[in-house]
């Protein structure tokens, strides 16, 4: 079978970024840490054997599988998590902020759980016709990081083949046992809202052009297959 995500140069996934609000950073150094990566470490393995005791690595929302194994909710997302920041770009302040934001996010620094929350992890409601999660731009704006922040709104389009065979797109009418994708391909019709588009805020250093957001996050996507 095909990739699920495929680039724009195939027309299956469009991204359309909007910067709309940015904040200053403070004038400041970047803060030191507060403890020790000894001390960090340590704490973090009583938080994850006191929350997570069946499960090594990194920590998802998860249930218990056959023989033990965790399932990760993420394995079933129709849509992929937006990445956490843009790490491979020219762009070198966009990448040094990026890896500065996602190394504190391994030191549990505040300021990097804010711009981290901020951002929407999924689409709630899909099949419902809620196709957006705005995430939280306010934190997103505020998070007292070493750097300009901006709140960005990336709208992500997937590649849904139509039905074979067709069914009636006016149809309101499912079979449970059908596939998901058949509900949610794009029915070319005006007059009906797209569910194979969605919509999510994204929280990412001010210093990453929407040139290098939609190029990283096209790449990202062409790496995402569907669950």
């Amino acid at each position: 079978l095909p990739a699920y995500w495929t680039s724009p140069a195939h027309t299956g996934i469009f991204v359309q970024l909007n910067r709309l609000l940015r904040r200053q950073a403070p004038a400041m150094d970047p803060p030191d840490d507060l403890f020790s990566k000894e001390r960090l470490r340590s704490e973090g393995r009583k938080i994850r054997r006191t929350a997570c005791r069946e499960y090594r690595g990194t920590p998802p929302l998860a249930v218990a599988g056959a023989g033990g194994n965790a399932v990760s909710a993420r394995d079933f997302d129709l849509f992929p998590e937006l990445p956490v920041g843009i790490v491979e770009t020219k762009n070198f302040v966009c990448r040094e902020h990026s890896r500065m934001y996602v190394e504190h996010l391994k030191n549990l620094s505040l300021w990097a759980y804010e711009m981290r929350d901020s951002t929407a992890k999924s689409v709630t409601g899909l099949l419902r016709g809620s196709i957006s999660n705005f995430g939280q731009f306010e934190e997103c704006l505020t998070a007292k990081s070493p750097f300009p922040t901006q709140y960005c709104l990336p709208v992500i389009s997937a590649n849904v083949p139509e039905p074979d065979p067709p069914r009636d797109p006016k149809s309101l009418h499912y079979d449970p046992n059908e596939l998901v994708l058949r509900k949610i391909y794009d029915h070319k019709d005006p007059s009906q809202q797209p569910e194979n588009v969605v919509l999510m805020g994204w929280c990412v250093p001010a210093s990453c052009t929407p040139n290098d957001l939609q190029n990283y996050l096209d790449n990202y996507l062409e790496s995402v297959d569907f669950p």
